[in-house]
């Protein structure tokens, strides 16, 4: 398994030096030097690990080939000492036969085929049922101001056909092609896995620049029977995500954009469909650029980049089965065309019981390397 994931970085890089088109390419060496687990005592302090992420893409007219290889040491349950762990993260081909839009096909793990605007930046999830691209098999093809395509999924496991068959479709239009003062595109998807139905709508509204806002977007969409952030398995934001099941939702997410600083905000609200739980989510983030070096050739600049997340999956019916989280990341960040560095503290507040919340903190840090177009 580890000598393929080095065969494929190797490949990459070679082909990145050859590809005749965009490439572009990132490292990010990062960790948690120290963090702390809980309330439980004084001695908490831990190693919270170290990763190094490679991310890049290559594409010219005809393909585009993209992959992802996660590489963490951190301490895990069971081990005596710390563990280490080397994945594929991502890995897919994207194929345009005749040069262009007009049909694309994708092949691998984790390519994107989503709804415009449907990507919570801050979350870094796709929002309900929006993304109908992911992993498997799909086609696209972009017509005038029509997106619309379909996809199989397929699992990376072995499971029985009859309980793991799937099949997306989705659909956008981009008004902007009747009149250039309408800057609204639509969407929608289509998931059916055997028995269920899941399904989103969208609207993307891309805000033109006045004054002192620039260029900016408010994205608005609602999900059937999908799975809410807060329920993710993965992230684990609140101590009863197991409880939330698919739900009914609401998302809203918006990027404005101004002369001296940015503000992201996203959201979820809904209700479960087989469950009185309400799975809730907000995010928001500003950042605000303080010292910038315009004059050197990669034109740095430092900014103050606080973020604030609550997450929730409240119960209608019996309030002490409500659990709910809150977390404060601020940090410092200095970028320019080629590098990122990011330092910070997240704190978290998770409750673990009704009314009785632990806290938790780490000092996360990465360094980002950015290479190509």
């Amino acid at each position: 398994m580890k000598k393929s994931i080095l065969c494929l970085l190797t490949l990459f890089l070679f082909s990145f030096q050859s590809f005749s088109a965009d490439g572009k390419m990132n490292l990010t060496l990062g960790g948690t030097p120290v963090q702390s687990e809980g309330t439980s005592g004084e001695n908490n302090l831990s190693f919270g690990g170290a990763y190094l992420l490679f991310d890049g893409q290559l594409k010219n007219e005809w393909v585009t080939l993209g992959g992802k290889i996660y590489w963490r040491i951190s301490e895990a349950a069971g081990a005596e000492d710390l563990a280490q762990k080397l994945e594929v993260k991502k890995a897919y081909v994207l194929f345009r036969p005749f040069s262009n839009n007009l049909f694309e096909t994708g092949i691998g793990k984790l390519y994107s085929y989503y709804l415009p605007g449907a990507y919570f930046s801050l979350a870094e999830v796709y929002t309900g049922s929006s993304r109908w691209g992911k992993t498997g098999l799909g086609v696209k093809s972009t017509l005038g101001g029509f997106t619309f395509g379909a996809a199989l999924p397929l699992t990376e496991s072995y499971k029985k056909f009859s309980e793991s068959f799937s099949i997306n479709a989705g659909l956008s239009y981009d008004f902007s092609m009747l009149a250039e003062k309408l800057p609204l595109t639509a969407g929608a998807t289509l998931f059916y896995t055997s028995p269920d139905f899941s399904s989103t709508l969208s609207l993307l509204w891309k805000i033109p620049a006045a004054g002192l806002l620039k260029a900016s977007q408010i994205f608005a969409g609602f999900s059937f029977n999908s799975e809410a952030y807060v329920s993710s398995s993965v992230f684990k934001n609140v101590s009863n995500y197991a409880s939330v099941t698919n739900a009914d939702f609401f998302s809203l997410n918006g990027t404005f954009n101004f002369e001296h600083l940015q503000w992201v905000i996203e959201a979820e609200a809904g209700k479960c469909v087989s469950s009185d739980f309400i799975p809730l989510y907000a995010g928001s983030q500003l950042m605000i650029p303080f010292v910038k070096w315009e004059s050197s050739p990669n034109n740095y600049t430092l900014a103050f980049r606080p973020r604030f997340f609550y997450y929730a999956a409240l119960n209608g019916a019996d309030s002490s089965l409500s659990r709910s989280s809150y977390e404060f990341y601020p940090r410092l960040y200095l970028t320019s065309k080629k590098l990122a560095v990011s330092l910070g503290a997240d704190l978290f507040w998770k409750e673990d019981d009704a009314g009785a919340y632990s806290f938790s903190w780490s000092l996360p840090f990465y360094v980002e390397i950015k290479y190509g177009r």
